[in-house]
């Protein structure tokens, strides 16, 4: 078998550099080809010992690139000691290699993990802020039909006042001109008819009370008789007046006192219904007051919880574009793990698994199976 020669220093395995290398290249081709090594498997094993992750330097690389067809390309079964130290030295490169690449996998597989882990932290906010929105919304539309009730219930509550406001209206009415008529009467009995009735006033002062006085006696009943001789007696001085006119005035005092009474009591008998119906007014204003503050704070309400909605609404679109970039992160993170994932599977199923078929080939195993391929095709 062809082997290292004995002097292993750089100068006798590679050419220096500037020397021209076709005839050690042509050297190496029928070193290769005598060892049954194809160009392509030398080649992966040349250009691992380029790359960046061997850690070689300058000298070991032009060691081992020099004594690489003359260690591993031979068979096992026919290295030497030397050989086998240089085979073993091309092995710790590959492993340096190897595990350079595995090391940067791995790492790329964590940036994927967690980016991965980021994803499901982002979905799960992006879940969260969508279901908040969803009760943000159920929230306000019961507040705004909250509201929806509390304007109706406003609205019903003023035409109620409205209502209650015209019956007392309506109902004191006939109260309200009977205790007119009384004041009316009291006054003019008070003054007038006194004044009169004592002689107070004479002459066109006692014409100008006895008209103060008409209206009065228009709501007291009397007869035609009484009512005729009222005027002509009540302008009289006293000393004018005879006992047939003193009977007038007192009958006609009489008359008033009775009406003023009749007025009372029809005034104190309109009493509750008074109070009723003030009852029903200050009732229905209470309600409207209520409706008025529940419309209030059905409102504030309702803009509270649209603000609220709005709030989830913003954060659904910022876990959205959160999630959005997320996976452009994700791409590169794949992207990269996938390269690194490549880079390392072409290393072992090229160079490595090239320099592993090459370290354990023997010489005498693949001669029987030649014999053995020899055999089959002379028997055929």
């Amino acid at each position: 078998a062809p082997a290292i020669p004995r002097d292993t220093a750089r100068s006798d395995m590679a050419p220096k550099r500037g020397q021209k290398r076709a005839p050690e290249e042509q050297k190496v081709a029928a070193v290769l080809k005598k060892l049954r090594v194809s160009q392509g498997s030398f080649k992966k094993l040349s250009e691992a010992l380029h790359h960046p992750l061997s850690d070689l330097t300058e000298d070991c690389r032009e060691m081992l690139l020099a004594g690489l067809p003359y260690s591993v390309c031979v068979f096992q079964d026919e290295r030497h000691d030397v050989q086998e130290i240089v085979v073993g030295m091309l092995e710790q490169a590959l492993s340096k290699i190897l595990g350079g690449l595995q090391l940067a996998l791995d790492q790329e597989n964590q940036k994927v993990a967690g980016a991965e882990a980021t994803k499901e932290d982002l979905e799960r906010k992006l879940q969260a802020a969508e279901e908040a929105l969803k009760e943000a919304k159920t929230f306000t539309a019961s507040k705004n039909e909250e509201l929806q009730h509390a304007s109706e219930a406003l609205v019903q509550a003023k035409a109620a006042l409205t209502q209650r406001s015209k019956e007392q209206k309506e109902g004191d009415a006939d109260v309200e001109k009977t205790v007119a008529d009384k004041e009316l009467l009291e006054l003019s009995k008070n003054e007038a008819f006194e004044a009169l009735k004592l002689g107070s006033v004479a002459g066109a002062e006692a014409k100008a009370a006895f008209k103060k006085l008409e209206p009065a006696l228009k709501l007291v009943e009397m007869d035609k008789s009484l009512r005729t001789t009222v005027p002509g007696v009540l302008t009289k001085t006293p000393s004018e007046r005879g006992s047939f006119d003193g009977t007038v005035i007192d009958e006609l005092e009489k008359r008033l006192e009775s009406k003023i009474a009749e007025f009372k009591a029809a005034i104190a008998a309109a009493q509750p219904g008074v109070a009723e119906r003030q009852g029903a007014v200050d009732g229905a204003q209470k309600e409207l007051t209520s409706a008025e503050e529940a419309q209030q704070k059905a409102s504030t309400a309702l803009c509270a919880a649209k603000e609220a909605q709005k709030e989830a609404s913003t954060g659904v679109s910022t876990a959205k574009d959160a999630v959005a970039a997320y996976k452009t992160e994700y791409t590169s993170a794949t992207k990269t793990r996938d390269e690194k994932q490549a880079e390392l599977q072409d290393f072992v199923d090229g160079s490595l698994g090239t320099f592993q078929e090459l370290k354990l080939r023997k010489k005498r195993k693949e001669a029987k199976v030649e014999d053995e391929t020899a055999e089959v095709a002379q028997e055929s």
